[in-house]
């Protein structure tokens, strides 16, 4: 893994993703829903759009906690047009 914390989370379920590993994409998938409730500003305004940008490539039963966590980084301050299918 890389960094830890909701920022780790999303590059590293951002790489999972993008190299079609569902093993390291699962275990990527449980660390962003672990780290979000502490995750920092930052990591929200940035996250949001990585994960947005993922997001067709993301099975469909992760797919929607995915989604769902784009929306809460929009609540949270991310920017909703980058976060925009």
């Amino acid at each position: 893994f890389s960094k830890a914390g909701f920022g780790g989370a999303v590059a590293d379920f951002e790489a999972a993703v993008l190299a079609q590993d569902a093993k390291r994409s699962g275990k990527a998938f449980v660390r962003l829903q672990e780290t979000f409730g502490q995750a920092k500003e930052a990591d929200l305004l940035d996250g949001g759009p990585r994960l947005a940008a993922v997001l067709e490539q993301v099975p469909p039963g992760p797919r929607a906690v995915v989604a769902v966590l784009v929306g809460a980084c929009v609540e949270r301050g991310a920017d909703a047009e980058r976060c925009a299918p």
